[in-house]
Order: structure tokens, then sequence, then C-alpha cells
């Protein structure tokens, strides 16, 4: 009983192998595919003087059940892969616009310490800032791909260069008021983050 499952199983697994590779071959050889179609498709239906004039209609006769199913079979295959390629631009589309709706939603419930940091971009006309790598804030930001690391190389300690993402830019743009603070706590934290820079 033994040596039939282990052999069931190996027998399962060579089938599984070349399937695989089929659809490999399949996936991988659209253009392939297409020219077959052509080709065939001209054979198949172009006049029997056209024909003629290469020499082929006896071959042609001889090997139409051939040429027939080469054209069904390569059309059916390049359909279905424009079909899959379709399929797939469609559904990344979609994934990226449900993601990027929840980046812009997330630009809607910053917290202070967060619109401080993205407020830096606006108030200096700059594109970059150093920022704490070790600093939670700024990893949340960097998560949601609101700003990111510019570079590997640190500029002193723990802080990098990150540079605020152009399409995080257009929306704040667009929409300053998620930036707004209070002014008591905007002065607060400015004189926080002056008392930082001189230590640092």
């Amino acid at each position: 009983m033994y040596d039939t499952g282990r052999e069931r199983s190996e027998g399962e697994s060579l089938l599984e192998a070349i399937f695989a590779k089929i659809l490999g071959v399949v996936k991988y050889s659209t253009k392939l595919f297409v020219i077959v179609a052509i080709i065939s498709g001209i054979v198949l239906f172009a006049p029997p003087a056209f024909i003629n004039q290469f020499g082929l209609n006896q071959l042609v006769a001889d090997y139409i059940p051939y040429i027939g199913g080469s054209f069904i079979i390569s059309c059916v295959v390049s359909i279905v892969n424009l079909v899959g390629f379709l399929f797939e631009k469609v559904k990344t589309k979609i994934q990226n616009t449900k993601v990027m709706k929840l980046r812009q939603n997330r630009l809607h419930s910053l917290n202070n310490r967060e619109k401080w940091i993205l407020l830096y971009y606006f108030e200096h006309e700059t594109n970059t800032q150093l920022l704490a790598i070790n600093d939670g804030t700024v990893s949340e930001l960097a998560g949601y791909k609101i700003i990111q690391r510019a570079t590997n190389l640190s500029q002193g300690g723990l802080f990098f260069s990150y540079n605020l993402n152009p399409w995080a830019r257009q929306y704040l743009m667009e929409n300053l008021h998620l930036l707004q603070i209070p002014d008591e706590e905007a002065t607060e934290m400015r004189r926080a983050s002056q008392l930082r820079n001189r230590l640092w």
C-alpha cells in the first residue's frame, strides 16, 4: 500500500510539473501563437489563386486538418492570454486605486505631530528634511508612503533625509487645511523643534 501511494504521489507530481511547463509556454509565447494564428489564417482563408502563386495548393490540401487545428488552438490561446492580460491590468488598477484612497484618507486623520512634519516641506519650500529613523511618527508616515527615506546614508546618528512623495505633495497642496494646527500647539511644537535642533 505504501509503495502504491508513493507511486501515485510521484505520478501526480510529474503531471503537475508537465502542466506547469505547458502553462509556462502558453503564458510566455503569446507572440508566437499570434504569428501562428495569422499565418494559418492566411493559408486557410486566402483565395486559391494566392496560394497557387507559391505552389502550395497540394501541401495545403494534404495538411488542411493540421493547419485548421493550429489556427483554432493559436486563436484560443491568444484570446485567453489577451483576456488574462487585460484582467491583470484592471485588477492592478483597482488595487492601486484602493491603496491610493486609503493613503489619501490617512491624510484626513493626521495628528499635530504628523502635520508639523509635513508642514515643514511647505513652509521651507523643500522636498527634503532630516528625520529620526526611530521616530514612530516618521515610521507611520513612511508606512503610508506619504514620505520616504531618500538615502541609506545617515546624516548624523539616527537622522536620515526623507522626501515628501509627489502624490502626497499634490494632494496636500489641494487640501492645505489638512495641515492646520492650533496656534498654541504650533508655538509649543516650534519651541520643541528649535530645542531639539540645538541639542542635535
